[in-house]
């Protein structure tokens, strides 16, 4: 009741009424203003299509919008160049085709295409046409302005056009496909001819139109090509209620039709679109390839796809494909239509985006190569940017009279220019991204090194092989490589092959490289459906390396580095060399992987050995055998080698074993382990992860070395990690190599043996949980005699002589190490200690070296080096202690020269017999030697009980 009162308020009082109605009013336009304005695309739409009345308010919307263009008066009286025609439509026959319409504003398609008769006069003269409303979508129609189809009569045609529609100029974004011809004209495509016009239709001026021919039998004539010959586009294909389809253009011959036929038969056929569509979706990638330029022209496509990337359209993905088949060159023409300039969507790039069918050709890498380096080649070229951007221009300026002074469109004066300034920015950002979306790649190398002179090709050595994976956008081509050796040497003199077949092998099928242009290294594409665009994936591209001149061996040892020089196969720039990695693998390193666990293959390889299966017994009878090649016992047996085996390895030739070893000679019957030729030494005898304790009881090695195998670096010509080990009776002599002997991470034991005149070290022990080296004999010896590093040894009753550098060393940690009871004898340095390293030296005599003791910190990451020396002889040497500051050695009960109060003394000890290394004191030495020493420390640390302890050996 109250609403009541108040409305009658209102009408009473005459103000009141119209002040609420100009509020109305204002509200009604404002309202759609701001809905128009300020959302989205897709809101706008969802709006108009869930509220009736704003649909119904546009058009007043549309002329109130347009109040700005008073500020493009002076347009108004300015001289309209362009031509003008006019169309005459009776009332019946323009209600007639009015009612064709849907009856929706928006959001529905034109399916009632009706012509009725119309009149068409220009220069003074008429024409009888017939005339319809074009454009499936509602833009064209549902406003006072409508876009048009005209058709004359085939036996009077208008400047030799049988069709010309007349489109409203926004929908083509005004001058914007007018550029998009134009670069077809240069591209040397097939397009519609077009340009713009004024209209009138029943003596009202509907203003500026873009004017372009329809597709018909004329315009074939004019493009100079066979006009009897298919000419297709798409349709809309049949529907039925209920019934969804999610097939696509490209699927079937439903979403075709014929605008022109042939005249080979009675009837209309679609014999080569149904055999491009069988190609693209039933053949084989093989025979898609090889064929799909017997059918489509390879310009014209590549023309078509690079007209739509230099406009970064999405337009061609839709309802906008007219293919022309030629039927004297037997291939299909595409034909640019409704190309616009990448306005709508959400994608900013849209570089390579295409249908189902060039997603499929473009798969193929050389085919995208030669588009794309067309495509930049085009973006590159100053002059095209230009000429582009003169022409839009110059389009623009010849229309903007006659757009200013169209009154029947629907959109302002303003929005035209922002429209024609906003595709102007487009075409230059266009040009800019092209130039860059080439410039990104992603190469890394995998440089498998061979080092294996056996590998041969057209008797050349196979030192290396490249594998390159690549991503990007753009192919590479390998323009140089050059090859680092030792001594500022560059390789020369080599061949390069290329993997052509891919088959990972060099053959004869393989490419010599004499052109690095010859190779192009693309990135692996496949076609993405769902995004219409390429998704990049690493493609593997493989080169050989090889030499006449140079082995593989040695050119692996004298290799220093690769430096590779790739070349952007479409910008023609270097790939920077920080952004290529480079790998290098050694394939020697694990040749024999697969030989660990298949004891078949070591049954054929290796005849000499008796396997019985099933006790897992692998032995090798008495014998002198000669070895070529590498050994490898596989893991899960048991080795034995019988007393009187005499083994002679070929040089480099090693015996690796993942089984536990027992070789067991005897003073008799040692076994022997040498080489064929003593100047050219063998590799390693290595036992590894084998689990259980391995033995080696009078085997003599000599004139060995180290082997690198399945990613282990076996150091010693005997080599034993990750399994016990005890070690007796055996001579080490002659290896050429870090270790005659090397022990990691295991328990081991090392009992009367002999290490002489080796290179470099005699044992080398690491990471030792619980060892001892007892009763040996080191002489001459190139580096360390013993070599400790991480372990807890008992080092005992050994002599060393002429170690070149230690006799003993002890490093990276190693504690609870006792050094007990030794001579070390005209050493450079007799015991040294470092890297947090703490142990006790009890009983030893250290004489005639260059330095007796020496303790320091070696790695930063350690500390230090600690020792206790207790009941020792130091003497005559150049400097019996040295140590540096994170380091301490102290010396307790001991004969040295620099005595301090630690019960220590100084008196010249007299050996019993030097020359038959008897180094316990002579009775005449003093009763010192035989009770100056600390018996609690022997007992505590060695559980010996002594009445009296020595100064010096304890015998």
């Amino acid at each position: 009741m109250k609403l009541f009162k108040f409305a009658y308020k209102i009408i009473r009082n005459r103000k009141l009424l119209l002040t609420t109605l100009a509020v109305v009013l204002a509200a009604m336009i404002i309202i759609p203003i701001l809905i128009l304005t300020l959302s989205t695309a897709t809101t706008r739409a969802n709006i108009l299509r869930n509220n009736p009345l704003v649909v119904k308010m546009l058009p007043l919307y549309w002329q109130v919008r347009k109040v700005s263009d008073i500020f493009y008066l002076p347009y108004y009286f300015k001289k309209n160049k362009l031509p003008s025609y006019e169309l005459t439509i009776a009332d019946k026959d323009l209600k007639k085709l009015n009612d064709s319409l849907p009856k929706e504003f928006m959001n529905v398609v034109l399916t009632g295409r009706v012509f009725v008769p119309a009149e068409f006069k220009y220069d003074n003269k008429t024409y009888q046409v017939t005339v319809r409303y074009r454009g499936d979508n509602a833009v064209h129609w549902n406003a006072p302005k409508k876009s048009y189809l005209i058709e004359f009569n085939k036996d009077d045609l208008f400047n030799g056009y049988r069709q010309l529609s007349f489109i409203i100029p926004n929908d083509r974004y005004f001058a914007v496909e007018q550029l998009n011809n134009y670069r077809a004209e240069k591209l040397g495509l097939l397009y519609p001819p077009s340009f713009f016009a004024n209209l009138k239709i029943n003596g009202d001026n509907h203003g500026l139109y873009f004017v372009i021919e329809n597709w018909n039998q004329e315009m074939l004539v004019k493009w100079q090509v066979p006009d009897e010959s298919n000419f297709y586009g798409n349709d809309l294909p049949t529907q039925a209620d209920g019934i969804e389809r999610s097939d696509i253009l490209w699927d079937n011959l439903d979403h075709w039709r014929e605008y022109v036929g042939d005249s080979r038969y009675n009837y209309k056929h679609y014999s080569e679109l149904f055999k491009l569509l069988y190609l693209l979706n039933d053949a084989s990638d093989e025979e898609f390839y090889q064929n799909i330029w017997n059918i489509i022209d390879k310009d014209s496509l590549y023309g078509w796809q690079i007209l739509q990337e230099l406009g970064n359209a999405n337009h061609h993905l839709s309802d906008n494909m007219r293919l022309y088949f030629n039927n004297t060159s037997g291939k299909f023409y595409f034909i640019p239509w409704d190309v616009e300039g990448g306005r709508e969507g959400e994608a900013v790039d849209h570089l390579g985006l295409y249908g189902k069918l060039t997603g499929r050709i473009f798969k193929n890498p050389a085919f995208a190569f030669e588009k794309n380096k067309l495509l930049y080649d085009y973006a590159q070229n100053k002059d095209n940017g230009k000429d582009d951007l003169d022409f839009y221009d110059a389009t623009y300026q010849n229309i903007k009279t006659a757009l200013y002074q169209d009154r029947l469109k629907i959109y302002t004066n303003y929005s035209a220019d922002g429209i024609y300034r906003e595709f102007r920015q487009k075409t230059i950002d266009n040009f800019d991204n092209i130039k860059k979306a080439f410039d990104a790649a992603i190469v890394f190398m995998d440089v498998h090194v061979s080092d294996d002179d056996s590998l041969k090709f057209n008797n050349q050595n196979i030192l290396a092989y490249f594998d390159f994976n690549v991503k990007s956008r753009a192919p590479l081509y390998l323009k140089k490589l050059d090859v680092s050796l030792l001594n500022d040497q560059l390789l020369e003199n080599y061949f390069m092959y290329y993997d052509k077949n891919q088959n990972n092998l060099l053959d004869k099928n393989d490419i010599l490289v004499k052109d690095f242009r010859d190779i192009a290294l693309y990135t692996a594409r496949q076609y993405n459906p769902e995004t219409n665009k390429e998704d990049y994936s690493f493609a593997v591209h493989r080169f050989y390396l090889t030499s006449r001149i140079l082995g593989a061996e040695a050119f692996s040892d004298s290799l220093q580095k690769f430096k590779f020089t790739l070349e952007n196969a479409i910008t023609g720039k270097e790939i920077k060399n920080k952004e290529i990695s480079a790998k290098i693998i050694n394939d020697r390193v694990f040749k024999y992987f697969s030989y660990i666990s298949d004891i078949k293959k070591f049954i054929a390889l290796n005849p000499i050995f008796k396997v019985e299966m099933a006790t897992k017994q692998i032995t090798l009878a008495p014998g002198s055998y000669y070895i070529n090649q590498t050994i490898i016992i596989p893991s899960g047996y048991q080795l034995t080698i019988k007393p009187g085996v005499r083994l002679l390895l070929a040089p480099d030739v090693s015996i690796i074993s993942y089984s536990p070893v027992t070789a067991v000679g005897s003073a008799h019957e040692p076994i022997i382990v040498s080489a064929q030729n003593p100047d050219s030494p063998w590799g390693s005898f290595g036992v590894l992860n084998a689990g259980v304790a391995n033995h080696f009881s009078y085997v003599n090695f000599s004139n060995g070395r180290d082997d690198y195998i399945n990613g282990v670096y076996f150091s010693g010509m005997l080599a034993v990690y990750h399994t016990p080990v005890k070690v007796e009776h055996c001579t080490f002599s002659y290896a050429r190599a870090d270790d005659a002997l090397n022990i990691k991470s295991t328990s081991a034991e090392v009992l009367d043996s002999s290490f002489a005149n080796n290179s470099a070290d005699g044992i080398d022990f690491d990471f030792i949980s619980q060892g001892r080296i007892a009763n040996s004999y080191f002489f001459g010896n190139g580096n360390d005699a013993i070599d400790l590093s991480g372990s807890s040894v008992l080092i005992e009753g050994n002599y060393i002589e002429k170690s070149g550098d230690k006799g003993i060393s002890i490093g990276e940690k190693t504690l609870e190490t006792i050094i007990y009871n030794n001579v070390l004898n005209s050493c450079n340095i007799g015991i040294e200690i470092k890297d947090l390293s703490d142990i006790k030296i009890i009983n030893n005599v250290i004489i005639n070296n260059k330095t007796g003791l020496n303790a320091y910190q070696k790695k930063a990451v350690f500390g230090g080096g600690k020792a206790v020396v207790y009941n020792s002889i130091i003497w005559n040497n150049e400097a019996d202690i040295t140590f540096d500051q994170q380091s301490e050695i102290r010396i307790f009960n001991s004969d040295i020269a620099s005595q301090d109060n630690n019960k220590n003394f100084s008196l010249e000890p007299l050996f019993k017999n030097q020359r038959s290394r008897d180094y316990t004191p002579q009775p005449l030495a003093g009763d010192l030697f035989n009770t100056a020493g600390d018996k609690n420390i022997i007992f505590n640390e060695l559980h010996i009980q002594l009445d009296n302890a020595p100064v010096g050996l304890n015998k």
